[in-house]
Order: C-alpha cells, then sequence, then structure tokens
C-alpha cells in the first residue's frame, strides 16, 4: 500500500499563503513552515530553531542562498530529524537536508517560521564551500557555526552572493525528494482549502475552520471526501511560471 499522508495546514501565520507544521531536530521544535510550489528548499530562520541543541545535526561544507521575489536569506546547509506534521499524522526523515536562515531581509516569511519549497530538484542548489574554507583555513571546514558576518540587509546578502558565484554548485535533494526516495511517498501532492486570504471575523482567527486545510502527500485523487466531480485537467502554457487560462 502507497503512503499518503493528510497534514493540516492554516493561511493564518502568513497572510493567505499555507503553512504547516514540522518538527525539526531531536528537541523537535515546532515550527510553521510556508508550503512553497515555486522553490524546493526547506529553510527554517535562526531565531526559531536553536542548532546548538540539536544532537542530531550533521554539518556539512554546504550553504545556500535564495531569493524570492518579497525577500531572500543565506545560511548554512545541514542534515538533521525533520518530521512534517504533527502526532500521528507526520512523515519524518532522520537525515534531511535544512537550511538554516543566518542572514536574510527583513519579513521574509511574514509570521511564518521557515519555507518548505515543493518544487522539483533542479531548484534545490548549494554551495560547495570546501575548497575556499581550505584557501581560507577555516576548521572545522563546514558552514555551520555560520562562518560569515554580514549585516541583514540586500548589500549583505549580496557580499555573498558575489562570494558564492565563485564556488562550485550542486543540486541537493528537495525534502519531498527525499522522502521519496527513503519514506515510500510518492512525489505528489495536492491542497484542500477553504479561501486564501486569512478570515478574522471569528474571535480566534488562528483556530477558525474556515482558516484551515489539508495538505496531502503522496496522492490526491483517492481522498473522494474532499471533493464531488470528475477532475479536469488544464494545459499549461509556460514550464517556468506554470500559466493556464482560466
Amino acid at each position: 500500500m502507497p503512503i499518503i499522508a493528510r497534514i493540516p495546514i492554516t493561511n493564518f501565520y502568513a497572510n493567505g499563503d499555507y503553512t504547516a507544521q514540522i518538527a525539526v531536530g531531536s528537541e523537535r521544535t515546532i515550527v510553521n513552515v510556508i508550503l512553497d510550489t515555486g522553490s524546493s528548499t526547506l529553510a527554517v530562520k535562526s531565531s526559531k530553531y536553536n542548532p546548538s541543541k540539536d544532537r542530531a545535526l550533521r554539518s556539512t561544507s554546504y550553504a545556500q542562498d535564495v531569493r524570492y521575489g518579497t525577500g531572500g536569506w543565506a545560511g548554512p546547509l545541514v542534515t538533521t530529524r525533520v518530521s512534517l506534521g504533527v502526532g500521528d499524522k507526520a512523515v519524518s526523515l532522520e537525515e534531511a537536508y535544512l537550511a538554516i536562515t543566518d542572514a536574510s531581509l527583513p519579513d521574509n516569511f511574514g509570521n511564518a517560521d521557515g519555507i518548505l519549497g515543493i518544487a522539483y530538484k533542479g531548484l534545490n542548489q548549494a554551495y560547495n564551500l570546501a575548497t575556499y574554507f581550505q584557501q581560507q583555513e577555516v576548521q572545522p571546514p563546514v558552514s555551520y557555526p555560520w562562518p560569515f558576518s554580514v549585516a541583514n540587509s540586500s548589500t549583505g546578502l549580496n557580499q555573498l552572493m558575489s562570494l558564492f558565484q565563485t564556488l562550485q554548485f550542486e543540486d541537493i535533494p528537495p525534502y519531498i525528494e527525499q522522502l521519496k526516495q527513503h519514506g515510500g511517498i510518492a512525489n505528489k501532492f495536492a491542497f484542500y482549502t477553504l479561501r486564501s486570504t486569512p478570515s478574522v471575523a471569528s474571535e480566534n482567527p488562528e483556530t477558525a475552520p474556515i482558516n484551515q486545510g489539508i495538505f496531502v502527500l503522496g496522492g490526491g485523487e483517492e481522498q473522494t471526501d474532499l471533493y464531488t466531480g470528475p477532475f479536469l485537467n488544464v494545459a499549461v502554457l509556460d514550464d517556468l511560471y506554470y500559466n493556464v487560462n482560466l
């Protein structure tokens, strides 16, 4: 039987973008991450997750520098235990790639704590700093602890990008791809939502049912309690931005 996970999501924390909870590291730190169909990197804010307390963390020589239309960040790439969802609905990896946003622009993720890119693996690239660390005599030759001191500004991020672009980069398997390889979950997903922008009509919009939804990982069509009628195929007119005619 294929594994299919139904993960609770909410549009409350990121002002319309849907977030899911993940548990990070040996301490199982709970963070809310944006589910982003346009990127493939898993990253959490350094202010929300303390890697120094994570006994499952393993440092690497890789770093990532990612820019979005509304912000950007840079930081070390580590591996650690990551569970998507909480409780009996969770799916887990013992050695998932995770970026820590040590240098970032303000309000990158709204009130969310990070981002989980669920697009294809070609979008998840990291810079291998091994040669640079050797030349600079950085010991140990790993990106965590973060060896760079730059301002949380566009200027600071541009300085890092100028350095990183002189180095070799490699494709890193995204979290969803790692789940496919090691967790037996198909690289397929679906969303069940009730609205886009959060409703603030109730006294507790954070828990209001209308602001909640479900992220179906590993399936979709078989979730017949979430929809009625047949599926419709819509032609994608551009491979880069997934444009369609509505």
